[in-house]
């Protein structure tokens, strides 16, 4: 008995639709990353500062509490995800990167400026960045989430 009921919650879990999908077709699910702090980074392959903190933002997606996900600023409109996959390559970038809008899954607008990084908890955006960050101020913003968010 205790089989089929862990069969069966781990179906269900299964067949709970995604939040939002990445590059590669992976989803997830803002539940299921209650326990980090989510950073997403719109950058742009023309824009130097956001090339420049791509390491920083690979260091940042390799700690246990932070998730980084990015979104190239011309996915707004005119770039497929065939093209960001050459892209992230060609960069070195190891974080994942959007698939999904996220005017449709933050309720946001287009960013104003990149880079632009948006920290989100809970499938909400508690924060915004216009300025490009080195890894030990992204860590000081992780560090200060982690605290009001608990």
């Amino acid at each position: 008995m205790k089989k089929i009921v862990i069969l069966i919650c781990f179906l269900l879990m299964s067949c709970q639709k995604a939040d939002f999908n990445v590059v590669g077709g992976k989803g997830y699910n803002f539940a299921s990353l209650s326990d980090q702090v989510i950073f997403l980074n719109v950058w742009a392959d023309w824009c130097a500062p956001c090339i420049k903190k791509i390491p920083d933002f690979n260091k940042l997606d390799k700690h246990p509490n932070a998730k980084v996900f990015g979104f190239h600023f011309d996915q707004f409109d005119i770039l497929e995800s065939d093209e960001i996959s050459m892209l992230m390559s060609r960069l070195g970038i190891e974080f994942e990167n959007l698939i999904s809008d996220p005017r449709d899954i933050l309720d946001s607008g287009i960013p104003e400026n990149v880079p632009t990084l948006w920290i989100v908890k809970e499938g909400k955006i508690i924060d915004t960045i216009i300025e490009p960050l080195n890894y030990e101020q992204l860590m000081a913003k992780l560090e200060s989430h982690l605290v009001t968010s608990d």
